[in-house]
């Protein structure tokens, strides 16, 4: 018996429970590190009188145990901090955050402050990052930021007017995740080998995602519930889907190359988005929308460009050397470009 399509209510379900999972554990690293914090003063007595134990242990066992320490080397370091594991070269993983009052912590992260606004890698790093300042730059000057299959690479909450440039993230069950943040930019970044890509969620607003090489990725680019978004030059290739939108409206979509993904862009439930001048290379679904009115051209002369075309419609014709064929082509969900294009979209 086929499987039941979920409805959209079902997935919407999904969706706010894994939001809800991802916000969990961004609490719960919270959590642990002010557990890291120096114990409160109700139990200084009873530290006192425990200090006086173990230093009588200590002077009966302490050669015996330091030379054992010294000879045989820690299994499992991430077992005495409670929260750190190590990849596969030793590097522990490590969360980081961008504190509100501008500092970095844990201070041995390789990120320095240059200015009062700009942050900059100055290593590779094994972890993920909270950003809880708004109008600051996080530029990776080219370097990686590594994740371990799960939590989230850079998360931002309630912050605007950050930009996250030359960065490269792979490994995360969320590479960039918005959270009602808005005139954020998301610039010539690397974005790969991640479940979510990039994920703006809950009023997302008017943030840029630009010039990024989105590839590899379960979904490239996730909008739902945010409007007023441009998504423009960026390279999508090689996901599961590249962009998808739920309840999103208002958004831009331009000047994109969507190539070798299972599906270019999927819509539900969103409206009056424009998605023009991109180029639809070799995808399976070139694009899908259901319970959805879009506009798929500039409302002028040009569309986008559909690798598909010529298979489509074998007997349309260019329209008098002008770069448009004379029929349009057709989506679903009584969605069309009118003013497909001949050629691709050279930028």
């Amino acid at each position: 018996m086929a499987k039941k399509k979920k409805s959209w209510k079902e997935r919407q379900r999904e969706r706010l429970i894994r939001m809800q999972r991802a916000k969990e554990s961004y609490e719960i690293q919270k959590e642990r590190e002010r557990a890291k914090a120096p114990k409160t003063r109700h139990r200084l007595k009873w530290m006192l009188g425990a200090l006086c134990i173990i230093v009588l242990i200590a002077c009966v066992f302490g050669i015996g145990q330091y030379m054992n320490s010294v000879s045989t080397p820690k299994e499992n370091p991430s077992q005495e901090t409670g929260e750190n594991t190590e990849n596969e070269s030793g590097i522990a993983y490590t969360f980081i955050y961008i504190n509100s009052n501008g500092t970095v912590s844990p201070s041995t992260a390789p990120i320095v402050k240059e200015g009062t606004a700009r942050y900059k890698f100055t290593l590779d790093v094994y972890g993920a990052i909270f950003v809880e300042k708004d109008n600051i730059e996080i530029d990776g000057a080219g370097h990686t930021l590594l994740g371990k299959g799960e939590d989230v690479g850079i998360y931002i909450y309630l912050k605007n007017n950050i930009t996250i440039k030359n960065l490269k993230i792979t490994g995360f069950q969320y590479g960039i995740f918005l959270n009602s943040a808005s005139q954020n930019v998301i610039l010539k970044n690397e974005i790969s080998s991640n479940y979510y890509g990039v994920w703006l969620t809950n009023s997302s607003n008017n943030n840029n995602v630009v010039e990024n090489n989105v590839t590899g990725n379960q979904l490239g680019i996730y909008l739902d519930l945010s409007q007023s978004n441009t998504i423009s030059s960026n390279l999508i290739a090689g996901n599961n889907k590249g962009i998808s939108l739920y309840e999103a409206s208002k958004n831009i979509i331009t000047g994109n190359t969507f190539s070798e993904n299972s599906s270019g862009i999927t819509l539900g439930e969103s409206d009056n988005n424009q998605i023009f001048h991109n180029n639809f290379m070799y995808n399976i679904i070139q694009a899908y929308a259901e319970n959805s009115t879009n506009s798929w051209d500039d409302g002028v002369s040009f569309g986008n460009y559909w690798y598909d075309y010529q298979a489509k419609y074998p007997e349309a014709e260019e329209v008098d050397n002008s770069g448009i064929w004379n029929i349009p082509y057709e989506i679903s969900d009584g969605n069309q470009d009118r003013y497909p294009r001949v050629k691709p979209f050279t930028p």
